[in-house]
C-alpha cells in the first residue's frame, strides 16, 4: 500500500492522526504539509507547504485532506484529483458504516453512524458521534459536526457545514454551502448559499 501524506497540521489533522492510530495505520503517515506550520503533529513531520506537490511521487503516496473548513478542503482535493493525486478515505475503528457508497478523501470519526443505502460524496467529514440515517445523500465537502443527527432521506448540498449537536428531520433538503449553526433543530428545507439556526432553524442572513 502506498504511504500516506496528511494536509493539514491542526485539531482536525490531530484528530485523523489518532484515528489512524486506532487503525494501526499511524506508520503509514510519511509527513503533513501545512501553508503555515512547520515542526511536527504527534511524531509526524510537517515538511512544508503546498508548494512541495508538485516534487511527491503520485505512486508512492496517498494523499488525506485533514482540515476542517469546507471551502479550503474542496479546493485542496479538487486540485489533488486534477493533478492525479489518490486520496483515501480514513474510518475510525469504532464507527459504524451501513453503506458501501462513500467517495473518496472522507473521514468518519469516532463513534459516527452511517445508514444503510446513504450516499456520501467526495470530501465529507462526519465527525464525532455524527450519525446519518438510511437514505441520506450527503453531496462532496460537506462537514456534519459532532453530535449532530440527520433522520432517514436527508439531503445535503455540496459544502454545507451542519452544526454540532443539530438535528434535521426527515426528508428535509438542505442546499449548497449554506451553514447551519450549532444546536439548531431543522424542520423544514433550507435554501443554498444562506446562513440559518435555532429551533426551529430560521434564515438568519444570505452570505
Amino acid at each position: 500500500m502506498p504511504k500516506l501524506v496528511i494536509i493539514g497540521a491542526g485539531g482536525h489533522a490531530k484528530v485523523v492522526l489518532s484515528a489512524l492510530r486506532a487503525l494501526e495505520q499511524l506508520g503509514e503517515v510519511d509527513f503533513l504539509l501545512d501553508d503555515l506550520k512547520r515542526g511536527s503533529l504527534m511524531g509526524k513531520p510537517v515538511e512544508g507547504g503546498l508548494e512541495l506537490l508538485d516534487s511527491i511521487p503520485r505512486r508512492r503516496y496517498d494523499f488525506h485532506v485533514a482540515i476542517g473548513d469546507n471551502r479550503t478542503r474542496a479546493r485542496i482535493i479538487n486540485r489533488l484529483l486534477d493533478l492525479g493525486y489518490s486520496l483515501r478515505t480514513i474510518i475510525h475503528p469504532s464507527a459504524v458504516v451501513e453503506t458501501n457508497s462513500i467517495d473518496v478523501g472522507c473521514y468518519i470519526a469516532a463513534k459516527a453512524f452511517i445508514g444503510v443505502d446513504s450516499k456520501i460524496g467526495k470530501g465529507v467529514i462526519v465527525n464525532t458521534g455524527a450519525t446519518v440515517d438510511h437514505d441520506c445523500i450527503i453531496e462532496d465537502f460537506v462537514h456534519i459536526a459532532p453530535g449532530s443527527n440527520l433522520a432517514g432521506g436527508v439531503i445535503i448540498g455540496q459544502g454545507t457545514l451542519i452544526g454540532i449537536g443539530t438535528k434535521v428531520l426527515p426528508g428535509v433538503k438542505i442546499g449548497n454551502w449554506s451553514v447551519i449553526g450549532a444546536g439548531s433543530v431543522v424542520l423544514r428545507d433550507i435554501p443554498s448559499g444562506v446562513t440559518a439556526w435555532g429551533i426551529p432553524a430560521e434564515l438568519r442572513y444570505d452570505k
